[in-house]
């Protein structure tokens, strides 16, 4: 095995196992599968190899925000959650849920770069410019701001996993979003 084989081989491998770790997803065949397709045409088509890597990543990144999308309880403290919705596009990735009590809504939207090296992961970061101002909140080791205008209130926090989380209402107190937030978190 040549040296090039055998770094294209680790890092495929490496970033299969490495991924469907952190997503403790049960049953992955399908990932795991094109990157083994990826090893396997290596050899004899490279072309072939790096579509069946591509797909490969593609795969792990959709198994990792499914293990995301399970931060978003159905009910949490009462608050029951709509519809949950599961965004990939030009390397970003969002994850989002209503969640509505008594008439109130508080809408939680969680936001990430599925592709470090996406050029337009850069604009994650103009999601986090919101964490800049405002009265200091913490969740779960995890900090952010809370900003209030008039009725409509906006925490950002910056997940220590990565991403951003953004929870907002115009229905809510703040002791309801912050109760809210403390047990998005547990």
């Amino acid at each position: 095995m040549s040296h090039l084989t055998f770094v294209f081989v680790s890092a495929i491998f490496s970033a299969a196992c490495i991924l469907v770790t952190q997503a403790t997803y049960a049953a992955v065949p399908e990932p795991v599968q094109a990157c083994q397709d990826a090893v396997d045409a290596f050899a004899s088509d490279p072309k072939r190899a790096l579509e069946d890597a591509i797909f490969c990543v593609e795969r792990l990144r959709q198994v990792e925000q499914d293990a995301k999308a399970t931060q978003f309880k159905d009910e949490i403290d009462g608050w029951v959650g709509g519809a949950l919705n599961k965004e990939m596009i030009m390397g970003m990735s969002g994850i989002n849920r209503a969640y509505t009590k008594d008439g109130k809504t508080i809408n939680v939207q969680l936001l990430g770069v599925a592709d470090q090296s996406n050029p337009l992961g850069a604009l994650a970061g103009l999601a986090q410019l919101g964490a800049m101002g405002g009265r200091k909140v913490r969740f779960a080791g995890n900090s952010g701001s809370m900003q209030v205008q008039g009725q409509q209130i906006t925490i950002n926090i910056t997940n220590r996993e990565g991403g951003t989380t953004i929870m907002e209402t115009s229905t809510a107190s703040e002791a309801d979003i912050m109760n809210f937030g403390r047990k998005f978190y547990e």
